[in-house]
């Protein structure tokens, strides 16, 4: 079976195992780390990181979380293919992760300092 693709690793002719590799490698230069780093951020084996991005390797659950975590990212985020993500893909995050942020200082500022100085005057 060399050199042919198993069946279990596409989904509607998405191999996600590339898909997983590319994501990872992505979000590692993202993160400015190399292989090592993240390895140790994550408690893993460095040759295991390198075996996952060069499609080598599956991660369990587990595995997958500790990346996540390691990377800041929500571990669906592995398996979202590039015509999804767009070239404005980082873009339209930032966006509305500065969204969020407004909205949350203005809740903040509204409500929680309104609650604050209720109490005071009591």
């Amino acid at each position: 079976m060399k050199g042919k693709k198993r069946k279990n690793e596409t989904i509607l002719g998405v191999n996600i195992r590339a898909m997983l590799s590319t994501n990872l490698r992505k979000f590692r230069k993202d993160a400015n780390l190399s292989q090592i780093l993240l390895a140790e951020k994550a408690s893993l084996a460095p040759n295991f990181v390198n075996d996952i991005e060069n499609g080598r390797k599956w991660v369990s659950p587990e595995s997958l979380g500790k990346l996540a975590n390691a990377l800041k990212v929500e571990p669906h985020q592995f398996f979202i293919g590039e015509q999804q993500w767009g070239t404005q893909g980082k873009e339209y995050l930032a966006l509305f992760i500065s969204d969020v942020e407004k909205i949350s200082k203005d809740y903040k500022d509204r409500y929680l300092q309104e609650s604050a100085g209720k109490k005071a005057k009591k």
